[in-house]
């Protein structure tokens, strides 16, 4: 996390600002990641996020209905039925499981960044 400190209210511990990574993940357009694609929710709706220690907003969410839960289990049903994944060779499969790791671990400093953001422990 970056050593800045942002001001904070009276009362109110004050808390590091976010590194550049983490700011600019907060001011990315809301959108769900469905079937292969970053797409609004069907209804356009967001949802603030609060930081729980200050009080202030961070970003926004899309705010998924029922709609877009629907496209993404059928998007989710379709993949493991009749897409790539039960072609694929249990090697194949275990390749991108492992690369999947390895850019989580690569991440992992912004993920536990945002989370405490989230939580209100930063």
């Amino acid at each position: 996390m970056n050593a800045s400190i942002n001001p904070a209210p009276s009362g109110i511990a004050a808390q590091p600002i976010p590194s550049a990574g983490v700011s600019k993940f907060f001011a990315l357009k809301p959108r769900l990641f469905l079937n292969g694609e970053w797409v609004e929710a069907q209804s356009g709706r967001t949802l603030e996020v609060f930081d729980p220690a200050t009080g202030k907003q961070v970003s926004l969410v899309a705010d998924a209905g029922p709609e877009d839960v629907d496209r993404a289990v059928a998007a989710a049903r379709a993949a493991l039925e009749t897409g790539v994944w039960p072609a694929m060779t249990p090697s194949g499969r275990e390749a991108l499981l492992w690369k999947l790791a390895d850019l989580i671990e690569r991440d992992a400093a912004e993920f536990a960044e945002i989370e405490s953001i989230d939580n209100g422990k930063h």
